[in-house]
């Protein structure tokens, strides 16, 4: 259920470096009050959709963007005009979904033919996280962040990645955004014999994957 005295306004600034520079149309999944997508329209000087489930949220965001659905993504898509866009931003978007793969496949057909998708999902294995499940041995739904009480999917590197080439993409590209500053992950490493591995410096993951039904490289 939509609680509509909830509205993220954050633009979200911080995510505009690891965009792909796509000069077209873009389709801002979970675009909230369109302070993001606005960034994105205002930069590249180009037509942005939004799809928006807080009616509220999405009322705001209809004076800064071109045209937004409202409703919950997987049942407006319908709606979305099919291989138009050219880029589909998703900024913790997959986590709140009940089936993430239905709705990545989906999305196959509103692509343009050299469309792509750029997506941020939170990382279950960041330090933090981690030392909550493996030390506290506690696993308490928060306001906000990894253990929002909102998300309903949980995600690593892996399979986050897995996810994506099982929804028919490919070149996929990945990295990590928001490390810490802790030493943490580093000590980690150092006791296991790299065992934990450098994701979980990492807050959050971005993913960037094309459809398989086009052959253009998605990195220029």
């Amino acid at each position: 259920m939509v609680d509509n005295n909830i509205i993220y306004t954050s633009d979200r600034k911080e995510i505009l470096p690891y965009v792909p520079k796509i000069k077209g149309r873009i389709l801002d999944v979970g675009c909230s009050t369109g302070n993001f997508s606005r960034l994105l329209k205002d930069k590249w000087e180009c037509e942005v959709h939004g799809i928006e489930v807080n009616p509220k949220a999405a009322e705001i965001a209809s004076d800064k963007l071109d045209k937004v659905f409202c409703g919950d993504a997987v049942e407006v898509l319908a709606e979305v005009p099919g291989n138009y866009y050219d880029l589909v931003t998703m900024n913790d978007v997959l986590e709140h979904l009940v089936n993430p793969n239905d709705f990545l496949n989906g999305l196959h057909q509103k692509l343009s033919p050299t469309g792509i998708i750029f997506a941020i999902v939170p990382n279950i294995r960041y330090h933090k996280a981690l030392a909550k499940i493996l030390y506290q041995k506690e696993f308490e739904y928060e306001d906000e962040g990894i253990f929002d009480r909102t998300h309903l999917r949980f995600f690593t590197k892996k399979s986050i990645k897995r996810m994506f080439e099982e929804c028919n993409y490919d070149e996929i590209d990945y990295f990590g955004i928001n490390s810490t500053s802790s030493l943490r992950p580093w000590l980690l490493n150092l006791l296991t014999f790299g065992g934990f591995g450098n994701d979980t410096r990492y807050l959050q993951y971005a993913f960037i994957g094309k459809s398989k039904k086009t052959n253009t490289s998605i990195i220029e």
